[in-house]
């Protein structure tokens, strides 16, 4: 079945009512009062209410130019409360929906602003966590150096002793060599004096035979003990000689180790500068996030003082709302107001009309 449409006695019926309650019929209050119609059917239906409530009261026996006054006065009163009441209406629907806007825009602003702080913060961990390794990595490579450098004070001083023991073990080759280059001078110097001695003995006399054969057999003795003291100065020459061999080729060791100790010392003395490079390299790696952190952290600060403000501006601009809600609300009293004032002026020109004539 088709909904039944509202008819001319529905909104007359309405608008009594709402003119009895002391307010002016509008479309909105005749759609509230019947429950449905739209603004299109009920407004020429009142339209024509109006017209007829008009044209009734104009018939009352109060003279024409009375009524013609009134009847403007009414008119004149009602369309500026009419007018009043939608500025008032239009004006506050508007500060409403820019306070909305404002504040949902000002909101949006600072989820963004929150959505960086905390990317900040996340960025300031990362950061402070690289910053915890890195000094990690510059103790352990402090300490690795510092053992390193002892090492190398340990190998220095091992390079010093192995030196100093090479120049006492020249300087007792040396000392050896002197004393048997000296024995030998003095063994070829005795010989030849014996010579020189058996020569004038043999040319002097042979009355001399004897004593020159006892002195012969003494020089044979002699040269016997001379030969027998020369084998043993030959082996003591020989062992001389192999351990002055055995001390050469650990000399010749000694060097040997020296210099693969001097080569280790030169490796190490370059991983040493090389780690003091990248170790002055993290110093700087450290001071570059220590700055970073630092602007991080100053960019936190000035986000937050940001967000503050925008709290305090959204507080302000609710505080703003809330204003534009209580003025709604005195202005819908003085909306009220004026239409029971103006029920009241009605109420007062249908008294007028209702008084006989008395002229």
């Amino acid at each position: 079945m088709a909904r039944t449409g509202v008819s001319f006695f529905d909104v007359s019926k309405a608008a009594t009512a709402i003119v009895d309650q002391g307010f002016t019929p509008t479309v909105d209050r005749v759609r509230e009062i019947l429950g449905t119609g739209s603004k299109s059917t009920i407004a020429p239906l009142l339209k024509q209410w109006k017209e007829s409530n008009s044209h009734q009261k104009d018939n009352g026996e109060l003279p024409q130019q009375l009524m013609d006054a009134v009847k403007s006065l009414y008119q004149t009163s009602r369309s500026i409360a009419d007018e009043r009441i939608q500025e008032i209406t239009d004006n506050c629907n508007n500060k409403l929906n820019d306070a909305q806007n404002q504040l949902k825009a000002t909101n949006q602003g600072n989820t963004a602003l929150k959505q960086e702080l905390e990317r900040l913060k996340e960025e300031i961990k990362q950061e402070q966590q690289k910053y915890k390794q890195l000094f990690d990595d510059w103790n352990s490579l402090s300490d690795t150096l510092k053992a390193k450098s002892q090492a190398n004070t340990t190998l220095t001083e091992k390079n010093n002793q192995l030196l100093a023991d090479k120049e006492e073990l020249k300087l007792e080759v040396k000392t050896v060599r002197s004393h048997f280059e000296h024995y030998q001078q003095q063994i070829a110097e005795d010989r030849l004096i014996e010579r020189e001695q058996f020569q004038t003995t043999l040319l002097s006399s042979q009355e001399h035979t004897r004593n020159v054969q006892s002195q012969a057999d003494d020089l044979k003795k002699a040269n016997q003990l001379l030969t027998q003291e020369s084998g043993q100065l030959k082996e003591k020459l020989d062992d001389t000689a192999q351990q002055l061999a055995k001390e050469t080729q650990q000399f010749s060791s000694v060097v040997l180790e020296l210099k693969a100790t001097q080569t280790n010392n030169e490796q190490w003395q370059q991983r040493f500068e090389a780690e003091s490079k990248q170790s002055e390299q993290l110093k700087e790696k450290l001071a570059a996030k220590e700055d970073q952190i630092t602007r991080n952290t100053q960019q936190i600060a000035t986000y937050t003082q940001k967000i503050t403000m925008l709290e305090t501006s959204n507080r302000l601009q609710e505080q703003q709302i809330q204003t534009v809600h209580e003025r709604a609300n005195q202005y819908e009293t003085q909306k009220d107001q004026l239409i029971k004032e103006n029920a009241e002026l009605t109420a007062k020109v249908t008294t007028l009309a209702q008084k006989p004539n008395t002229d």
